[in-house]
């Protein structure tokens, strides 16, 4: 229960700071939580989507976001569909245009149904 606190006061911490336009310390404050809790699937997928996904942030640390959801999904496979999907738009971001076509194929490979279908060719 304490984890979850401390995990939760990063995050207040990274909200407090960007609403006060200190983008810097919003981001010092993500990357200190995924250094704090790196086999936390929770704490690597909120530093990931935040930095992704918060349009405010500028110089965004894509590399972190991008390291952050691949252990996410590492951490829980029924987030990889998610993790590769923002991981996708990240290298997209980055202007990695054959690096965001890999992860949104490897966001397929997530699916449910892909792997259903994979099952049923393999019989």
């Amino acid at each position: 229960v304490q984890e979850a606190y401390v995990m939760r006061a990063y995050i207040v911490m990274f909200e407090h700071h960007l609403q006060k336009d200190n983008h810097v310390a919003a981001q010092k404050a993500l990357k200190q939580l995924a250094v704090k809790y790196p086999d936390s699937q929770k704490a690597m997928f909120q530093v990931g989507s935040s930095i992704i996904a918060t349009d405010d942030i500028e110089e965004k640390n894509l590399d972190l976001a991008i390291k952050c959801l691949i252990r996410s999904a590492e951490l829980n496979e029924e987030t990889g569909e998610h993790c590769y999907k923002l991981i996708a738009d990240a290298k997209l971001m980055m202007g990695d245009r054959k690096g965001a076509i890999e992860a949104s194929e490897k966001a397929i490979q997530y699916n449910p149904s892909y792997k259903k279908i994979q099952k049923l060719k393999k019989q």
